[in-house]
């Protein structure tokens, strides 16, 4: 059996706004999914991804596109949803931006980074799990986090399991 410290209350508190962000996300991804899904029973159909919803939008506000006008009231109420969604991400990554910009590991990861040019996502999860920890985290006490395949990780090939090894520890 392996026995783990308690976390702090304070540093609880400091991971809620991921695992809100997470919730967050989810929640994007399933009223995009569900728009789009709709929207194909009417002929109406894009590309899968965020990058491609506002053709969606679009298509729901245009008057000439064959979308039933018992339809529509309820397709834009799932927008308006979306870009609600959309403003609560924006302020909880303006929220994990500060908390990194104060806490110092994170700080010297991003130095790091800027340095030697290495995958972006990766270093992204370092600097949120820097500023994650408790507000007292130093420099050395982020060195004990186990390493990072950097070396193959091109910015085309980064994955998950590296990111679910961040976050596991």
């Amino acid at each position: 059996m392996r026995f783990v410290v308690s976390k702090s209350e304070q540093a609880q508190a400091a991971g809620l706004v991921f695992r809100a962000r997470d919730l967050l996300v989810k929640q994007r991804t399933q009223i995009i999914n569900a728009l789009r899904g709709h929207l194909a029973e009417f002929g109406i159909v894009a590309a899968k991804g965020p990058a491609r919803v506002p053709q969606l939008m679009l298509a729901v506000e245009d008057p000439d596109e064959p979308i039933p006008e018992l339809a529509r009231p309820i397709l834009q109420m799932l927008i308006e949803t979306l870009r609600g969604l959309d403003k609560q991400i924006a302020r909880l990554d303006h929220e994990i931006a500060q908390r990194a910009k104060e806490n110092e590991a994170a700080r010297f990861c991003r130095k790091l980074w800027l340095r030697t040019e290495r995958c972006p996502s990766s270093m992204l999860l370092l600097m949120r799990r820097a500023a994650q920890t408790a507000q007292q985290a130093t420099v050395a006490d982020f060195w004990h986090t186990p390493p990072v395949p950097f070396a193959s990780c091109a910015p085309s090939r980064c994955h998950s399991r590296s990111r679910e090894r961040i976050l596991s520890t």
